[in-house]
């Protein structure tokens, strides 16, 4: 009781304080009296198992997402490839213009895919590709008006054929 009165804590206050003291010795004489050791709780095969089930997971992941766009990018080129075969078949004159069903993706497109849009051949393919590696892609169409070898003209050409996605 002087102590408390000298400490100034209520009875409660020294009451809660008084079993914190109590289960902290009961937790400290439990852990090093050898009653159970530590090692008897190891959860690092439980831990191993969780990380292996989630890094399979992931790779699943990725492996799915994969195979859709390589799905949708087959899909994709084979409607390009079937409508510029379609055209070269039906070409009265040099000035028709073409009819595309898709648009390209120029963020995403390789140098052959490129080279099917009207205009594009193997170098402006090339510079292309290396502006959007330089600068991380294109934003917006109208970006590549900053490629070198395509001006305006031909940027209207290509216009209705192109797209920007990430």
């Amino acid at each position: 009781m002087k102590l408390l009165r000298k400490s100034g804590l209520t009875g409660s206050e020294a009451a809660i304080i008084i079993t914190l003291l109590i289960t902290f010795t009961i937790g400290v004489v439990i852990r090093y009296s050898g009653w159970k050791r530590h090692e008897n709780f190891s959860y690092s095969e439980t831990d191993k198992q969780f990380d292996e089930k989630t890094k399979l997971a992931l790779s699943d992941l990725k492996q799915q997402n994969l195979t859709e766009r390589q799905k949708d990018r087959s899909v994709e080129v084979k409607n390009l490839y079937d409508s510029l075969m379609a055209l070269n078949d039906n070409k009265p004159d040099k000035k028709q213009d073409l009819k595309l069903n898709i648009k390209v993706n120029i963020n995403t497109a390789f140098a052959a895919d490129l080279m099917m849009l009207p205009g594009i051949g193997e170098v402006t393919a090339e510079r292309i590709i290396d502006f959007r590696e330089k600068n991380n892609g294109f934003i917006k169409p109208e970006d590549l008006l900053k490629v070198k070898g395509i001006g305006e003209k031909k940027y209207e050409k290509l216009k209705p054929y192109i797209t920007v996605e990430p």
